[in-house]
């Protein structure tokens, strides 16, 4: 029996029934992932390339050393990351500034300053605030290299990585899977200022002193130090006739004092000494993980608004 075509109704083609929202929304997804692949490239290519100079660089000789002692003062103060390439002794000049290994210590890694070189190519040094030459002369073989990158606070850096880079991927993964994702990004930036807060308390880098002499005058104490920290600081003894003395970081002051302490001892008392708008921007740093939570956290709110809002129509359509 033949068919006749107007029994059957045309099949309409297939149409969206999703509403524009829901596509654009759909879009900036993919435009999301492409951009996420893109960063994660990019990132690759980078580590990369680091690594590789790094392998170069201490292939060809090249090392580095992280400032532990305050003897080098405002050159190199304690926490400075010192970058050192191979040298021949020919090629040293007095001042310069050299890593190496003492021979009656051939264990430890110095990095003094070089105050003249005999004849016979043996090489003499001092720290810049010791009182007197190194007690040893240093042949062509005790010698690392020659100090070409001087770089304080970074040895400070070098030393938080481990803390930091543990600690963000702790923050990240239980971030993933205790939060929902309109709250991820808020947690987040209270996670890792939390992280960094623990690691200062761990490798302390902010303020630090070290007492280099003491001597006593009628019974009164003169104190020599020197600050071994980031930030500056004020210090003085804890009597009513002390001086005072600020200091940045690697820097030499003496505190002395009229008055005898009450006790058989005296305190040395240190405060951050900041100028008021630096105290400004370090208030502006320590708020603004805060403020980010606040405007992330009510923009993931408005978002989770506009999409409940969303579904609740696509349900009306659909119905």
């Amino acid at each position: 029996m033949p068919l006749n075509s107007a029994d059957y109704p045309e099949e309409q083609p297939q149409v969206s029934i999703l509403p524009a929202a829901a596509q654009a929304n759909r879009a900036s997804i993919r435009g999301s992932s492409a951009q996420r692949f893109l960063f994660a490239i990019t990132s690759l290519l980078l580590v990369g390339g680091i690594t590789a100079a790094i392998v170069v660089f201490w292939a060809q000789g090249g090392r580095w050393f992280i400032v532990e002692t305050p003897s080098m003062g405002e050159a190199m103060p304690v926490g400075t990351l010192v970058v050192t390439t191979p040298v021949a002794v020919t090629s040293l000049s007095v001042g310069d500034i050299i890593t190496f290994h003492p021979p009656s210590e051939p264990s430890r890694i110095y990095s003094h300053r070089i105050t003249r070189i005999d004849p016979n190519a043996v090489v003499h040094t001092r720290g810049d605030i010791n009182g007197a030459e190194d007690p040893w002369g240093l042949q062509e073989t005790n010698i690392i290299g020659r100090a070409t990158a001087v770089l304080p606070g970074w040895g400070w850096l070098v030393r938080a990585l481990p803390y930091l880079v543990i600690g963000f991927i702790l923050v990240w993964l239980l971030v993933s899977w205790l939060f929902p994702r309109t709250w991820r990004a808020p947690a987040l930036f209270i996670g890792f200022p939390l992280v960094v807060s623990v690691t200062a308390v761990i490798i302390r880098p902010f303020v630090g002193v070290t007492v280099l002499t003491t001597t006593t005058t009628d019974g009164l104490p003169t104190t020599t130090i020197v600050s071994t920290g980031l930030l500056p600081i004020r210090a003085k003894i804890n009597t009513a006739g002390s001086t005072s003395v600020d200091l940045v970081s690697g820097q030499v002051g003496s505190i002395t004092t009229s008055t005898p302490s009450a006790e058989s001892f005296y305190h040395l008392n240190t405060i951050v000494n900041l100028s008021p708008w630096e105290w400004g921007i370090a208030l502006l740093v320590c708020a603004s993980p805060l403020v980010w939570c606040l405007i992330a956290g009510l923009a993931s709110a408005k978002v989770g608004s506009a999409r409940g809002a969303l579904s609740h129509n696509n349900k009306r359509r659909l119905a």
